[in-house]
């Protein structure tokens, strides 16, 4: 697997260019400098709720990552406070359930944080663990009817159900899922600091073409600094597509 998306490197080989450019014509170089850093440290986050003893550690310790997400696990306990998981709602905005099929049902005390992650409309998935307890036909039963109590408390189904065994080291549904929120997360990137790079030589394009055009002796080296900027935002557009 690729460790930086397609846009993002391209970004980091245009910014030193990009840079360049806007220094050569006075325009400001800060917001240029601060895609650096965003591009470096980009990634989505993504909160594993579950009970303790759901599997939640032993599923995030098993050794599998991906580049641009940040997995964070959260218990939740009698005693958590649903607003608490709310205010984490604007960071996170990727949610995995995770479900120990030995229970056979899903906690009671999952109930209120599910309602209100769907109030606010975040996207979750369901990861079931300890799978090599059961019998195949029991844990196709489980998985049923807790995908379907969830479905029912959120209003709307889950985007990916996922069964795993850390004892079997059967992650594979597990890896798909993140495979899909690797996936998300290269959306959001493209529609975030991608947008944001385009808005910013888009703009700068605009001014060095008035400045060209308010100047019939302008130089080569102004004309093509422009060609180079709409070449930069084709580039970035197509991969946009």
């Amino acid at each position: 697997m690729p460790q930086s998306f397609p846009l993002e490197t391209l970004l980091q080989n245009l910014l030193p260019i990009t840079h360049d450019i806007f220094a050569r014509h006075g325009l400001s170089t800060s917001t240029l400098e601060s895609f650096t850093s965003q591009i470096e440290h980009f990634k989505i986050h993504v909160s594993f709720l579950g009970t303790r003893g759901s599997g939640k550690t032993s599923l995030l310790g098993g050794g599998l990552s991906r580049p641009h997400l940040n997995l964070v696990e959260l218990t939740v306990f009698e005693s958590v406070n649903v607003q608490t998981v709310a205010k984490e709602a604007d960071r996170f905005a990727n949610y995995c359930l995770v479900v120990n099929v030995e229970e056979k049902k899903l906690n009671p005390t999952l109930h209120g944080v599910l309602k209100k992650l769907a109030s606010q409309k975040m996207p979750i998935s369901i990861v079931f663990t300890k799978t090599d307890v059961l019998g195949v036909q029991e844990n196709m039963d489980v998985v049923k009817q807790v995908t379907t109590e969830v479905t029912r408390l959120m209003g709307y189904a889950p985007m990916a159900v996922a069964t795993t065994s850390a004892k079997k080291k059967n992650f594979t549904a597990f890896a798909s899922v993140l495979d899909m929120l690797e996936a998300k997360a290269e959306r959001v990137f493209a529609s975030t600091i991608g947008c944001d790079f385009l808005s910013e030589v888009g703009l700068a394009r605009k001014q060095l073409m008035s400045l060209a055009d308010h100047d019939n002796q302008s130089d080569s080296q102004l004309r093509a600094d422009i060609n180079v900027l709409t070449q930069q935002m084709q580039a970035c557009l197509q991969l946009q597509q």
